[in-house]
């Protein structure tokens, strides 16, 4: 049968996923941390920062990110996993069709880019 193994299709959503939920909640969690310091030297004045423990300021971000990347994998597993499973012809007949009902927004899939 011609097309991509399942479990190759599988890894690269994971991959992808995983990356993207890398990203994603790396940037929102320094982004939070930031504003958050930000925040406590507006309400508190210098000494909030001043007196954050710079370890639990660490760990508050990577405990964060972990939860972000888990998310996202867990969101893509079930996806994943009806993509892997589907037949070539069966995907390229689904990604010419119209999404959610909006007659205005059809979403192409060409490569990995998506086209609105």
């Amino acid at each position: 049968m011609p097309g991509a193994l399942d479990h190759f299709v599988l890894r690269l959503f994971i991959l992808e996923a995983g990356m993207q939920g890398l990203a994603g909640s790396a940037a929102g969690s320094l982004a939070g941390a930031a504003l958050a310091l930000a925040g406590g030297v507006i309400r508190y004045g210098t000494t909030a920062v001043s007196q954050a423990a710079a370890g639990d300021v660490a760990a508050s971000i990577g405990l964060s990110t972990a939860i972000g990347i888990g998310l996202s994998l867990l969101g893509v597993s079930y996806p994943a996993l009806v993509a892997a499973r589907m037949q070539p012809v069966e995907a390229m007949r689904w990604s010419n069709k119209w999404v959610y009902g909006y007659p205005g927004l059809q979403l192409l899939f060409s490569g990995r880019h998506l086209i609105i």
